[in-house]
């Protein structure tokens, strides 16, 4: 008769650092990445919105002209263009951002 041997109570060595800081090369984020984040982040924001403008009608009471503003932001089709002009802007800004930072490095001029 043939005894097996006991398995080993001791941990596999462990092969690379998991703390190790890793370069970007790594795990490049992709763009599609960024923009789905961001949906997700307005939408989760959009949402805390609607609820919490629920709760302020249900509980405080508002006159007639707030709550029709609030009624005409929950519109999709008024909500939505606002929310993409506010996308736009930021983006322009950025953009011109990048061109004041990509001008300045081409001329040499540091910023300190």
């Amino acid at each position: 008769m043939t005894t097996m041997p006991a398995p080993s109570t001791q941990p596999a060595p462990q092969l690379e650092d998991k703390y190790a800081v890793h370069t970007s090369s790594d795990s490049p984020v992709t763009w599609a990445e960024i923009a789905g984040g961001l949906v997700v982040l307005a939408l989760l924001l959009t949402g805390l919105a609607f609820v919490s403008s629920a709760f302020m009608l249900a509980t405080v009471g508002v006159g007639q002209l707030e709550l029709r503003a609030v009624l005409l932001l929950k519109n999709v089709w008024v909500s939505g263009p606002l929310l993409a002009a506010a996308v736009a802007l930021v983006l322009l800004r950025r953009h011109f951002l990048w061109l004041q930072f990509k001008a300045a490095s081409a001329s040499g001029s540091g910023t300190q």
